[in-house]
């Protein structure tokens, strides 16, 4: 099934629905399993199987995340200059792909990133302003703004959250840059 990122923001969908019976069958073992490194295997094993049907990849969309990924700020008018294409074409090509735009993919790279430091150093060392500067913020109250629209938690309870929470930053392999 060719889905659109877009139409899978903020919905819950059956793996099923998605590539039809073996997303069942790879539920069903799932679920029957009791060892998470046998779960990652299953799971692993589906998505290289996957590999061969999925659209290949938007060269224009992954400069886009990295140059995101880098940057402090995200000028659309000049990224889109910057590989050739209207703000509106950019805007729909990461929407299809990514399921959100630029400047959304730019907060949520800049909050993988700050999660990312938070784990790397001892960020109530040096406090939440430094870290705050360090993952790309202005300051620490627009970090705290962009920590509760995202998360809907305070940057310091975020934090906290070791378990659930840090191990995430490594979802985007954020590329920090001037900033490791």
């Amino acid at each position: 099934m060719n889905v659109a990122a877009h139409e899978l923001v903020d919905r819950d969908v059956l793996l099923e629905d998605l590539v039809g019976s073996p997303g069942a069958t790879l539920t069903q073992r799932v679920l029957e399993t009791r060892s998470p490194s046998v779960r990652l295997h299953l799971l692993q094993e589906f998505l290289i199987g996957r590999l061969s049907v999925v659209r290949p990849e938007d060269k224009v969309v992954n400069a886009v995340a990295s140059h995101l990924a880098r940057a402090r700020s995200a000028r659309l008018e000049a990224l889109s200059r910057s590989v050739g294409l209207s703000q509106r074409q950019l805007l729909r090509r990461c929407r299809e792909r990514l399921g959100y735009g630029p400047k959304t993919l730019h907060r949520i790279l800049r909050l993988q990133r700050l999660l990312l430091l938070a784990r790397r150093h001892k960020w109530w060392d040096e406090g939440l302003a430094a870290l705050a500067y360090a993952s790309g913020y202005s300051d620490q109250a627009h970090m705290a703004r962009e920590v509760q629209a995202l998360t809907g938690t305070t940057p310091r309870s975020l934090l906290r959250r070791e378990t659930c929470t840090l191990a995430m930053s490594d979802l985007f392999k954020t590329d920090l840059g001037e900033f490791g």
